[in-house]
């Protein structure tokens, strides 16, 4: 997305030319529910009574449910005998709006609400700004949070700020929380977290230092949430010694605060610091989240430390009554990147005793483990007790084969898999072309390679 252009308030004011003056009038506070039903007659002799909390319960109901369309038929019968009460449901047919993308229908909400006098409320404000950056339009977001500056609610900006972020408009946002306090916004709290995500994914270490300077100026460096998001920013950053400062200096930690400077560690080459704190954080009492035993293990693992990944493996399974797919998978490929099938076929029990082992991304590890550590015959009997082995699966199989040298067993999975559905990609090629290479074997080289050559789909990939 190109960069944001900020629309000026003569915008806002062109765009108001058109709201009659009615329109405008102060906001007044919601209506009360009515205390008697309103009763219409069908003839002389039956009166029909249509109650207003009946039709409320339903549309929040079926808004919760995420049926819009019937939602909306409901607040139609709403608006007939019950003008005075559509105030009430707009906060869940909004919700079901933006969590399904509903354009039309959100727009219908924001006329009606415009037609009630009810635009100025910063809190319905907010929750336009949220859906109009969901569906994809995010200037009209942030023309429709100009529309509060004569206010200093912060809430709007925030909305607008956290809406960006999640749909990854991180520059944008930048830029946002910029022109909040040019035109004297006060930041809070809730500000800090969402824009210092912002500056870590732009590795903007400027603006994160920026940053950090007002959150000391404005007196939020007791705040754990804020320091714990500016650690985890100087960390995405590289900065990784201003993430140790900031962590030192915090008076009160968090299992948060410890996994983000050890993560920082970890993905930097630092295992022994990682450790190092890994230890600290248990000495003063903390107890390792998941998140934290997955971190030091898989670092350990990628640094080459075979028996130190192992170790941690063994002492997280004492301390973790139970363990999930992430804590298996990284446990499993400390297996099979140094050939452990031992400790891979006790992994493998423990999968089997949560569950996890029906799933496709921990059997795909399993199958892997086992085919690296030069177990095809388990490794193949994983591979066809799924039903539909999807192009992942099939490659763990070929790649587990090219990696033990098993030319026939990756032929025959390779032409299994040009039987059924998948078509090999070039993952699939280049595992088989590595083989191939290591085993001198130039005519099933040379058979890969008038495939690749046949293939359209191939051109520009760097098989070759």
């Amino acid at each position: 997305m190109s960069s944001l252009s900020n629309p000026s308030k003569k915008h806002i004011t062109h765009i108001q030319r058109f709201i009659p003056t009615s329109w405008k009038s102060s906001l007044l506070p919601p209506p009360p529910p009515p205390t008697t039903a309103i009763t219409t007659t069908t003839n002389k002799d039956s009166p029909t009574t249509i109650d207003g909390y009946p039709l409320l319960d339903s549309i929040k109901n079926l808004s919760k449910q995420g049926h819009l369309s019937k939602a909306f038929q409901t607040f139609s019968l709403l608006q007939t005998h019950h003008p005075n009460l559509t105030f009430h449901p707009l906060s869940p047919l909004l919700h079901c709006c933006t969590s399904l993308k509903s354009l039309p229908q959100g727009q219908q909400l924001h006329a009606h609400i415009i037609s009630r006098g009810l635009s100025l409320n910063p809190n319905l404000g907010s929750m336009f700004v949220s859906f109009y950056t969901h569906c994809g339009l995010p200037k009209e977001a942030h023309v429709l949070t100009l529309m509060f500056l004569d206010s200093i609610d912060v809430l709007p900006w925030n909305t607008l700020i956290s809406s960006y972020v999640k749909c990854g408009f991180h520059r944008e946002a930048q830029l946002v929380y910029v022109e909040m306090l040019e035109i004297g916004i006060k930041a809070d709290e809730f500000t800090y977290p969402t824009v210092l995500k912002a500056g870590g994914e732009e590795s903007d270490v400027g603006f994160v230092g920026a940053v950090h300077k007002r959150i000391e100026e404005t007196g939020l460096t007791m705040n754990s949430i804020v320091l714990n998001a500016l650690v985890s920013a100087y960390v995405k950053c590289g900065e990784i010694a201003f993430a140790r400062r900031v962590f030192e200096s915090m008076v009160e930690r968090d299992v948060v605060s410890w996994n983000a400077i050890m993560s920082g560690y970890v993905s930097g080459g630092a295992w022994s610091e990682a450790l190092e704190l890994f230890e600290r954080m248990r000495w003063e009492g903390w107890e390792p989240s998941l998140s934290t035993w997955n971190t030091v293990i898989g670092g350990h693992a990628r640094g080459g430390d075979a028996v130190g990944a192992l170790e941690l493996v063994s002492r997280m399974r004492r301390a973790v009554e139970g363990i999930d797919d992430v804590a298996l998978i990284v446990s499993l490929d400390a297996c099979s990147r140094f050939g452990f099938s031992g400790p891979g076929r006790e992994v493998h029990a423990a999968a089997v005793r949560s569950g996890y082992d029906a799933r496709e991304n921990v059997r795909n590890a399993l199958i892997t483990m086992y085919a690296r550590c030069g177990d095809l015959q388990s490794a193949r009997a994983l591979f066809y007790t799924v039903e539909r082995q999807s192009m992942i699966t099939w490659n763990c199989m070929i790649s587990g084969c090219a990696a033990s040298d098993a030319s026939e067993d990756a032929c025959l999975i390779l032409r299994e898999m040009v039987a059924s559905t998948v078509e090999p990609n070039h993952v699939t090629l280049v595992s088989l072309l590595a083989l191939f290479g290591r085993a001198r074997d130039l005519r099933r080289g040379r058979e890969v390679h008038c495939y690749v050559a046949r293939r359209r789909e191939f051109r520009g990939h760097r098989v070759l």
